[in-house]
């Protein structure tokens, strides 16, 4: 009876672990870069993973003492490194305070996309590029 109850135990603990990899592998993970000078790091956090079309994400923006950075310029470009163009729209980004700040981005296909970003702060400026290799583009109907 004892060894019934632990196969039982086991092959559920297997399942719930299966489902927790397979199944939440859709689930974006939040990224974060240093830049390019080490003067600031970005955490992005999404909803859904980036697809074609529009795409909200929120970015946390710190500097290298790990202190939110407020009142920054970023800008976003979205870069197609195999097609060796970005987009028409020029992504919208609003400050909410505490080194959070919104952005709106177009992506107008699917395929690989960098971000390529610049961040000034007074008289600090550096760059950083995060990597999207695996956009969705539109479903075919």
């Amino acid at each position: 009876m004892f060894k019934v109850i632990r196969f039982k135990c086991l092959l559920l603990l297997n399942i719930i672990c299966i489902i927790t990899i397979y199944g939440c592998s859709n689930v974006p993970k939040n990224v974060s870069e240093k830049s390019e000078n080490g003067s600031f790091t970005i955490e992005m956090r999404m909803e859904k993973k980036l697809k074609q079309g529009p795409n909200k994400v929120v970015l946390f923006l710190s500097d290298v003492d790990d202190h939110a950075v407020t009142d920054a310029e970023i800008s976003i470009k979205p870069w197609m490194p195999s097609m060796g163009h970005g987009v028409m729209w020029i992504p919208k980004i609003t400050e909410k305070g505490n080194g959070i700040y919104d952005a709106l981005i177009m992506l107008n296909m699917g395929g690989h996309w960098e971000l390529q970003m610049e961040i000034k702060k007074d008289a600090v400026s550096d760059k950083l590029v995060m990597n999207f290799p695996e956009v969705e583009g539109e479903k075919k109907k």
